[in-house]
């Protein structure tokens, strides 16, 4: 075991604390949002420079929702600047022919420009558009969600699985890709059978599909009952369940889209009312964070990687370091509530009760390394658990 208190006091003056920072962050990757998270293809309908501006509009806002986690982001009138200047936050873009299966006819039977426009956005500067203007921001990395959806269609009921070829699958995972949700289906392959029927989902057994998701490391379950009723006319209730919650709505007089849709948006609206984070206002404030258990150079960094991470924190400062306690003063957009959240999600960090915390701070009992004397309060205080 490292003593951090006693490394960093016998470093040389002329290193600073954040000169030392710089030399051990890039040996840990920062994490990313999978590449879709920023990207978007919509369709050109001619060639004109109009039709591709209005275009690169169309697949910022695809992006906006999917960053934002909710539809109602592209109503927000804080919003509107960012939506009307596409073309600045644009990283990369690129046309391509759409597939001939695709091209649709028009009522004269001339057929369409045919052109699909691929475009990237640089997502950091869009999340920090986002949080400048305190409009919510659903960044890190997005845990897959297991699809349980069993289908009527008259005398058909089926569980739709993986390899289906039905048209309810690409209809998944066409909406799951507009919201930004990674979804998983069961492969409904012999060990899948002896747990689950069709019975158990329509029936909301949900004990059986906890247990039978096991296998797929998921903590998040999408449980639908989708029924024909006549023609183009489903009903369905859908279900999320997660930790150890669950939440149901039912759906009628849908088209077959509208019906899958329906769960995708429940699903992503319930996600983002957790995950999605939003800095009031854009006020700077700054909090200060003690962390206890850093027991190693590597856990130091770690846990610096985690801090800058966080979107709405613009500086990480590490002020105060004794035995293996570190306290950090946290420049961010935001209130402590937001801070606490999304460092509650961290797997590696547990919470000590805010009162335990002022109690268990650091005592100026000896020199500080470097001459960091810090008697502000600790604010919030977590345990590394590596």
């Amino acid at each position: 075991m490292i003593n951090l208190f006693a490394f960093f006091r016998g470093l040389r003056p002329v290193i600073p604390i954040a000169g030392l920072c710089c030399l051990i962050q890039p040996i840990f990757a920062e994490p990313q949002l999978a590449s879709e998270i920023y990207a978007a293809k919509v369709e050109l309908k001619d060639g004109s420079s109009n039709t591709r501006r209005e275009a690169f509009k169309d697949a910022l806002g695809k992006v906006l929702v999917k960053l934002s986690g909710t539809r109602e982001i592209l109503e927000a009138p804080e919003i509107e600047a960012v939506i009307n200047s596409p073309t600045r936050y644009i990283r990369t873009y690129s046309e391509e022919k759409m597939p001939d299966e695709e091209l649709e006819e028009d009522l004269e039977e001339e057929v369409s420009y045919g052109v699909l426009l691929q475009v990237e956005f640089d997502g950091p500067a869009l999340e920090r558009a986002l949080i400048a203007a305190g409009l919510p921001v659903w960044t890190g990395d997005r845990q897959p969600s297991l699809v349980w959806l069993a289908v009527e269609e008259g005398r058909r009921r089926y569980i739709v699985a993986d390899e289906s070829d039905a048209v309810i699958l690409d209809e998944l995972h066409n909406a799951a890709n507009e919201r930004g949700l990674p979804i998983t289906l069961p492969l409904m392959d012999r060990q899948d059978r002896r747990l689950v029927e069709y019975v158990d989902i329509r029936g909301g057994f949900s004990d059986r599909l906890i247990e039978a998701a096991e296998r797929y490391n998921s903590e998040i379950l999408l449980v639908g009952a989708l029924q024909l009723k006549g023609k183009d006319n489903w009903s369905v209730k859908w279900t999320v369940l997660r930790e150890n919650t669950s939440s149901s709505w039912i759906d009628s007089k849908l088209t077959l889209q509208e019906a899958v849709r329906s769960g995708i948006d429940g699903l992503g609206d319930i996600l983002a009312l957790r995950y999605a984070f939003s800095a009031p206002g854009g006020q700077k404030s700054d909090y200060f964070l003690l962390i206890d258990n850093v027991m190693t150079l590597e856990h130091y960094a770690e846990i610096l990687a985690v801090l800058e991470n966080l979107v709405f924190v613009e500086a990480v400062t590490p002020i105060h370091i004794e035995d293996t306690s570190v306290k950090y003063r946290l420049r961010m957009r935001g209130s402590i509530a937001e801070l606490e959240r999304a460092l509650s999600l961290q797997a590696n960090l547990l919470l000590v009760d805010s009162a335990a915390a002022e109690e268990n701070s650091p005592v100026e009992t000896a020199p500080m390394p470097l001459q960091l004397l810090v008697p502000e309060k600790t604010e919030l205080h977590f345990i590394w658990q590596p």
